[in-house]
């Protein structure tokens, strides 16, 4: 049985490391050093006060990869990968949950003979320590194949507690949570409050509204049409998550780099291709980055 590799243990990354760890899955934590994969083997991993411990190694400590998932930030995701490319099989398995899109062809463009999976997950957890978090909110996770020769998941993920799914239209399912985020994210820090603030003011709201005409302009011109408008989806993640707090929002207040290159620059991105007239957009993203 192959080891599952995971890099990042932030929120996500540990929920799955204890999830997976607890399902009998032979994984390992990649970490950054070996007085942080000390600290991890000795401590383990607490999810909402239950520990589990999982085993994690330096990449000095690893011998080949061929299956990883990958919970860095977006922005991180090049020069993490850099760090274990000495270790990492050409044709891995490289599984990226994470926000925001772009990142995949960047990662395919750089180890061209790997199988790339884009995962989307609903999950919500809360990292309070480097080995503690609470999951807030039970969702459920998404793969699916985007670049590269195509591969199977790994089974260890498909049996994972958690709930995860294989889809097979990825592409679709990336634009909806990259236009979801897009209209949620970069107003909850524009406003400084929880997600559903966003539709119980309305001067919000409205902003929420023309960002989501925007967004949805964007996504139309390349193809990508929803099940209904844009402002209802979010307006109905508003209301099931209305006390949560953003990444995006968690990031700014915590001083961290935010992924809004991977959201509204790629939105940006994609609009300059066809000179649309996106304002609130260009806003976000000079604001953010």
């Amino acid at each position: 049985m192959s080891t599952l590799f995971i890099l990042g243990s932030g929120a996500i990354g540990s929920l799955f490391a204890s999830a997976l760890q607890a399902s009998g899955a032979d994984i390992c934590l990649i970490a950054r050093d070996q007085q942080y994969a000390d600290l991890l083997n000795k401590e383990g991993i607490s999810v909402d006060g239950n520990t589990v411990h999982a085993v994690s190694r330096t990449i000095d400590n690893i011998a080949l990869i061929e299956q990883l998932l990958v919970c860095t930030k977006a922005y991180d995701t090049l020069a993490a990968l850099e760090n274990i490319a000495v270790k990492l099989c050409p044709r891995a398995r490289i599984m990226l949950l994470q926000n925001g899109m772009g990142q995949h062809h960047e990662v395919h463009n750089r180890f061209p003979d790997a199988s790339v999976f884009a995962g989307l997950c609903t999950e919500g957890v809360t990292r309070l320590a480097h080995h503690k978090i609470v999951r807030a909110g039970i969702g459920k996770t998404i793969f699916g194949h985007v670049l590269g020769p195509v591969g199977d998941l790994p089974k260890a993920l498909l049996h994972c507690p958690l709930k995860v799914e294989i889809s097979h239209q990825i592409h679709q399912a990336q634009w909806q949570k990259l236009a979801i985020n897009g209209a949620i994210n970069g107003l909850t820090v524009q406003n400084n409050c929880p997600n559903g603030e966003l539709i119980h003011d309305a001067t919000i709201y409205q902003s929420m509204q023309r960002l989501c005409e925007e967004i949805e302009l964007v996504a139309n011109i390349e193809g990508i049409f929803f099940n209904k408008p844009l402002h209802e989806l979010a307006k109905d993640v508003c209301l099931a998550t209305a006390a949560n707090i953003s990444s995006m929002l968690q990031d700014v207040r915590a001083n961290r780099q935010t992924e809004a290159d991977y959201i509204y620059g790629y939105l940006k991105r994609c609009a300059d291709r066809y000179d649309l007239n996106v304002p609130l957009i260009n806003q976000l993203y000079t604001t953010l980055l």
